[in-house]
């Protein structure tokens, strides 16, 4: 769970590069992404708390394998196919990971969520 941990928490530190590329002075972490969509999720009016816990828990999961892809965004020149594979390498390394350290159950829900 170290590496995970470390991984995903190098996502403070992670600009996105949309803001980036259009010159935002302060652009925000994807972590800071990730964070405002769980607090948008909390705050929406679902009708029941299952609904609003999954969204939470799929907000905080979504942008986890930028961490090892990077935050491609669309000027980047990369097809949204290639976007994908990517990303689906990066989250089958972090479930690798995961799965290492015997938390096989949350490797699960991590992928099952993303």
């Amino acid at each position: 769970m170290d590496k995970y941990l470390e991984l995903t928490g190098a996502l403070k530190g992670i600009p996105r590069q949309g803001w980036v590329q259009r010159d935002v002075p302060v652009p925000e972490s994807v972590a800071g992404h990730m964070y405002q969509m769980a607090m948008m999720c909390i705050t929406y009016p679902w009708d029941n708390e299952s609904d609003r816990a999954r969204a939470v828990e799929m907000a905080l999961v979504y942008d986890a394998p930028e961490a090892i892809a990077g935050d491609v965004t669309p000027s980047d020149g990369v097809s949204k196919d290639d976007k994908r594979q990517r990303e689906e390498l990066a989250l089958d390394f972090l479930a690798c990971l995961l799965r290492k350290d015997g938390y096989y159950k949350f490797a699960d829900r991590v992928k099952g969520l993303w």
